[in-house]
């Protein structure tokens, strides 16, 4: 496996914003990226407080966050360089940490490469999301009734 590189990370992120977010969730604004240190994280504070999301719960976001108002709909994405992805584990966390959030939430795990998915599918969580920067015109659906949606809160 190659290493995973801050590059790579960076590189990810870069693609879910300039190409993922347009495509799949147009419209929507971003309220938060991961950096690694202070300097390079971005998060819209008066939205994610208005989205009852509070700043002690920052550090267990995943990696990149957008929000669509028309729909009412998070878009929580993994930066799966960052060897996180929707797993079951991760889901569930989430969920207990977004609790108290209205918008319907919607878990996505975006990968770089086709190889970095392959070898993460064990741990990806049904009823989530997949995406692929280097196949950027689909998203891998892992079961369930909806296709890119927020499931009912409790299931």
């Amino acid at each position: 496996m190659p290493a995973i590189t801050q590059n790579n990370t960076s590189l990810l992120k870069g693609a879910i914003t300039n190409i993922f977010l347009p495509r799949f969730a147009k419209g929507s604004q971003l309220l938060y990226v991961c950096g690694t240190d202070e300097t390079n994280a971005y998060s819209n504070e008066s939205l994610l407080k208005l989205l009852a999301i509070e700043q002690a719960d920052i550090i267990l976001l995943p990696g990149l966050i957008a929000f669509d108002k028309t729909k009412g709909w998070l878009y929580l994405i993994e930066v799966s360089s960052d060897f996180i992805c929707m797993s079951e584990a991760r889901v569930s966390q989430l969920k207990q940490l977004l609790s108290g959030c209205k918008a319907g939430l919607i878990f996505i795990s975006a990968f770089l490469t086709k190889q970095d998915y392959i070898e993460n599918i064990p741990d990806i969580a049904w009823e989530s999301e997949v995406w692929l920067a280097d196949n950027p015109e689909y998203m891998i659906h892992f079961n369930g009734d909806k296709f890119l949606g927020p499931y009912k809160k409790g299931s």
